[in-house]
């Protein structure tokens, strides 16, 4: 009689674990300070925030709610 060898034995699969589609929705305080030139306008320092977002160094970053629905 021939037979195949195992080494280490054989393994059970996991149970498939069932999963759902969910949304989230964070919302997100960041507080940055820093000097602008007297000229630049509520507007103007908006769209310069908008522009640079990513590359600014925020004082402090709060998350004020988390939604799952």
């Amino acid at each position: 009689m021939e037979t195949k060898e195992y080494y280490g034995g054989t393994y059970p699969s996991p149970d498939e674990i069932k999963t759902k589609n969910v949304k989230i929705k964070i919302n997100v305080t960041y507080e940055y300070e820093g000097e602008f030139p007297t000229t630049m306008d509520e507007q103007t320092i908006k769209e310069w925030v908008e522009e640079e977002f990513r590359w600014l160094d925020f004082d402090k970053k709060t998350i004020e709610e988390i939604e799952v629905y």
